[in-house]
């Protein structure tokens, strides 16, 4: 395992090294332009920057640590070393956290700097605690896609199931708020005050970085209480992504021991993949739906449809998928009948 590790810094220097000065260049611009000017004050659009930063780093890194196994040649020479496929598994995890550590504490830096320079920052102390809360938010992002692409078989499903995922939560979370206000008067959502945002899978990264950014300045008496929500909502999404980083991680050692590499380049069937991605993405997006008519109802259907073929690989659907069909399309109707009718 040290010897892998090792191996591993050596592969990753030059690109920790590349992500560094890309990523601390794109700092410096947005911070001195102010790209990300959604609040109009620069220094709370500064948060953004390190979102973004921790966002597409932990992004880019998933997808480069797992490509070899989306080659057949990739997985051969990989199964070939004198390692058990877990610490292997668990030295590519490892190798890429230890980049996103590199490059995002180059860029923060980077960032500080440009920030110090043009602005007043009244507390340095919330700049470090950007710093470390990014560090476990990269982490649990970076373990979620991490699962997400493993899961694939081949590049083009873990790019777009990756982004089915980044989508699922949203609306199950607000599909399951929709059905308990409805029928048992139980809202969680707006009982609570939650931000929505905070169970997009991202979504604790831009609350919590917002939290302290606004702290860098001081705080105005009259944006107190929003102040406090952020930090709220940001630890609640925090603490919800840590239950699920757990389950995953479960889930992943065990299809580790199960999984077998001669699925290279095959339909990615696993579960967590266009099997549950489908049904559970059509099924709650549709629920969460302002407006419902007749050619919403087909256009749903139809999607379904495409995103079967695109998982078949196939016009004609197989028996399951079309079983899997006529679940979408009686949910849906469901759907129209308690909550889209008088």
């Amino acid at each position: 395992m040290k010897k892998m590790l090792k191996l591993e810094i050596k592969r990753h220097g030059s690109l920790a090294l590349a992500l560094s000065i890309i990523f601390m260049i794109l700092s410096i611009v947005n911070i001195c332009f102010n790209f990300f000017s959604f609040f109009g004050n620069p220094i709370e659009d500064s948060y953004l920057t390190f979102s973004m930063n921790t966002i597409l780093l932990t992004g880019f890194l998933a997808f480069y640590e797992l490509q070899f196994k989306m080659k057949k040649v990739g997985i051969d020479q990989m199964y070939a070393l004198p390692i058990k496929k877990e610490k292997l598994y668990l030295g590519k995890f490892l190798a890429g956290y230890g980049t996103f550590i590199v490059a995002f504490t180059s860029s923060f830096l980077a960032a500080a700097i440009a920030l110090s320079c043009r602005y007043v920052v009244y507390s340095f102390t919330y700049l470090f605690l950007i710093y470390l809360s990014n560090l476990l938010m990269g982490l649990l992002f970076y373990g979620l896609i991490f699962f997400i692409v493993y899961s694939q078989n081949t590049m083009v499903d873990a790019i777009f199931n990756v982004l089915m995922f980044l989508l699922l939560f949203e609306f199950v979370i607000l599909a399951m708020d929709k059905v308990l206000s409805n029928w048992f008067q139980i809202r969680f959502i707006s009982k609570w005050n939650l931000d929505v945002l905070s169970f997009f899978p991202f979504g604790f990264i831009l609350l919590l970085n917002q939290y302290f950014s606004m702290g860098l300045e001081g705080v105005e008496s009259a944006r107190m209480n929003e102040w406090h929500a952020h930090l709220r909502d940001g630890m609640i999404s925090a603490i919800f992504y840590v239950i699920v980083l757990a389950l995953f991680a479960l889930a992943f050692f065990y299809k580790l021991k199960k999984d077998k590499p001669e699925k290279v380049n095959q339909i990615s069937d696993s579960y967590f993949s266009y099997r549950v991605m489908i049904p559970a993405l059509t099924i709650s997006s549709m629920l969460v739906m302002d407006y419902i008519n007749a050619f919403t109802y087909l256009f749903f259907l139809l999607l379904a449809y495409l995103l079967y073929v695109m998982y078949q690989r196939k016009l004609k659907l197989n028996r399951r998928s079309w079983i899997m069909m006529g679940v979408i399309a009686l949910m849906n109707l469901l759907t129209v009948i308690n909550f889209y009718t008088d």
